[in-house]
């Protein structure tokens, strides 16, 4: 009987120390997605875009974009590898690199660098726009905030996690 209740607290014992470790409660990492339109008026026309990024435990970052541009016939597609959230809490910067491009005539190429910026307002009738700014291509880095315009997008969302 002895041997019964030793084995029996002995395996209670561990099921609560596994789930005690398993289900940690993590600190949040930074992570930024989104996805919307924007009304450009250099593109004549529109430009749809998407994005996440995410920081593991080891502060890599990992994520991709993307943007169509169907006024141009133009696709862009590369993955994010910097990601900076900005003191403000709502505003970040991301670099990547540009891994596809489909169709002509738009001065981005398979392997270049890419930045760019976006800004979470907040959710619901009271928030103003979430904002993006367009992507670059320059050798920036995402510890670089330029001033560049902030475009409000329409039809989406974007959300900043500090």
């Amino acid at each position: 009987m002895k041997k019964l209740a030793l084995i029996l607290t002995g395996g209670i014992f561990l099921v609560s120390l596994v789930a005690l470790t398993a289900f940690k409660i993590l600190p949040p990492r930074p992570s930024a997605n989104g996805q919307g339109t924007l009304t450009l008026p250099y593109l004549n026309g529109t430009q749809h875009f998407s994005f996440h990024a995410q920081t593991d435990a080891s502060n890599n970052v990992t994520g991709s974009f993307e943007t169509k541009s169907p006024g141009q016939d133009i696709r862009v597609h590369g993955n994010i590898d910097c990601l900076n959230v900005l003191a403000d809490g709502k505003t970040a910067v991301m670099t990547g690199l540009v891994t596809q491009v489909t169709g002509e005539g738009f001065p981005i190429a398979v392997g270049d660098r890419i930045w760019f910026k976006v800004q979470d307002n907040g959710e619901g009738a009271n928030s103003t726009d979430d904002k993006f700014s367009d992507y670059f291509v320059f050798g920036g880095s995402c510890n670089s905030n330029f001033n560049v315009t902030m475009n409000a997008i329409t039809g989406g969302n974007i959300q900043v996690k500090p």
